[in-house]
């Protein structure tokens, strides 16, 4: 889940001023390593000078792919007279790093959690379920491992969407017919945690990913996690005291769980023995900035340790805000929650400026498109209708990469704006569009379901 309480991915945070000292992590797909973390570059590249320090984030376990993705980062900051420095997640990803001689320092993204977000659990508290598996809708989490779990809550997410547009479990992974899940994307951070404190333990099944934040998160919260074997980081902090690896089938699964529903470890145990872990890392992070980077008496390890880990807004403080859209959403988002006639719109005009300027970076996908409709919505909220309307008609342009999901969506708009007869009308389109293209069906359903209600 994307909060703000951890490093997360497409941002950069800046820690330390003279030198700078940067931390960033790319969200390129292990298939197309080479184009992707250009915006992020970008971006950087805008606040670096000479001698500043980049500290990149592994998103997850390093492949070769990967590694040579890296190499030429590390000769792109050189041109740049930048020192460039992996953050290992595991001796692994170390490495591979050495091998090819790209500078690399073991240093678990773990730390740089905000364990104060995530409260204790009641040790007297009713579990509602057995487990909670948090989990994108991807075939390497492997969730039909969890189907012989009885009660079960998958918190998902970029998860295939029904007719009505929510989220449903079913049309990925239909063996876990039986579980709850979330219908929309949860990024408060209140609500996830919850739904850890609803639940006996927490669940890790994937084979090979990051660090897996989820299964932190779970211990930090006293919720103990049922892992199997995996490599990227998490093994790390799973121990003895707060977890159980098992087997990588659904029967040793089912037994992982009911052993914590009959025997459930304290919950401060648990979180205690994922804060010391968390304590050592922090100890050595601080000695390595002290002694390799900052090459000052000013910063103490002790003072480098209070500065990253125990300030008041924890990794959040340090993020910079060159106005990524999520930022720039939930501005305007604050500024139409206070919106009355006396709004003065240019401050309206300024932020819906910069999101559509930010919309025209995004790629093509669905989750554009569905970012235009919270964009209109937006301006129609705050009586901006000609500007609804200008978003309405980029978002068209945007879609000719599947063409239905662009007419639905404009519908959506439509009937925000009560423009019921355009609705109608983009949503016969929908319905009448030669098959043929990726999730035609979805959409069509849905279509069908909204002309039906409008009628």
């Amino acid at each position: 889940m994307t909060i703000h309480h951890r490093i997360i991915p497409n941002q950069i945070y800046k820690i330390f001023d003279n030198p700078g000292v940067f931390i960033f992590t790319t969200g390129f797909e292990p298939r197309n390593v080479s184009s992707e973390g250009k915006n992020v570059l970008e971006r950087l590249e805008k606040f670096l000078n000479p001698n500043d320090w980049c500290f990149e984030s592994l998103l997850w376990h390093l492949t070769w792919n990967h590694a040579m993705t890296y190499f030429r980062r590390w000769k792109y900051f050189e041109s740049l007279g930048v020192n460039y420095v992996v953050m290992a997640n595991s001796h692994y990803d170390e490495w591979c790093c050495k091998l090819l001689g790209i500078p690399v320092q073991l240093m678990h993204k773990g730390q740089f959690i905000d364990e104060r977000v995530l409260t204790l659990a009641n040790p007297n508290r009713v579990c509602k379920y057995d487990a909670i598996y948090a989990a994108r809708a991807h075939v390497g989490k492997r969730m039909h491992l969890a189907q012989s779990v009885d009660k079960l809550f998958v918190l998902t997410y970029l998860c295939p969407r029904n007719s009505l547009g929510e989220y449903d479990l079913n049309l990925f992974e239909p063996k876990i017919k039986h579980a709850d899940w979330n219908k929309n994307y949860i990024d408060r951070v209140e609500e996830i945690v919850d739904l850890i404190h609803q639940s006996c333990c927490a669940l890790a099944l994937s084979k090979a990913e990051g660090i897996m934040w989820a299964g932190l998160e779970a211990v930090l919260c006293g919720i103990p996690v049922v892992s199997t074997p995996s490599i990227g980081g998490r093994e790390y902090y799973l121990n003895s005291e707060n977890s159980l690896t098992v087997r990588s089938d659904s029967t040793a699964i089912y037994q992982a769980v009911e052993y914590y529903k009959s025997h459930p470890p304290s919950p401060k145990k648990v979180r205690d023995s994922a804060l010391r872990i968390l304590q050592r890392w922090r100890e050595a992070t601080a000695q390595y900035f002290a002694s390799k980077v900052l090459y000052t008496g000013e910063w103490t390890p002790k003072r480098i340790e209070e500065h990253l880990f125990n300030s008041e807004n924890g990794i959040g403080q340090f993020l910079i805000l060159d106005l990524p859209f999520t930022q720039l959403k939930n501005s305007a988002t604050s500024l139409t929650s206070q919106a009355s006639e006396q709004a003065e719109c240019e401050m309206f005009d300024q932020v819906f400026e910069l999101l559509q300027e930010q919309l025209e970076r995004l790629p093509n996908s669905t989750t554009t498109l569905n970012l235009y409709v919270e964009l209109a919505k937006l301006q129609i909220d705050a009586g901006q209708l000609d500007a609804a309307f200008q978003t309405q008609q980029a978002l068209l342009q945007r879609s000719e990469f599947h063409l239905p999901s662009g007419y639905y969506r404009s519908g959506l708009i439509a009937e925000y704006r009560r423009e019921l007869e355009q609705a109608r009308n983009y949503y016969q389109q929908v319905i009448d569009y030669e098959p043929g293209n990726w999730n035609f069906n979805v959409v069509r359903k849905g279509a069908k379901q909204k002309l039906d209600n409008l009628k």
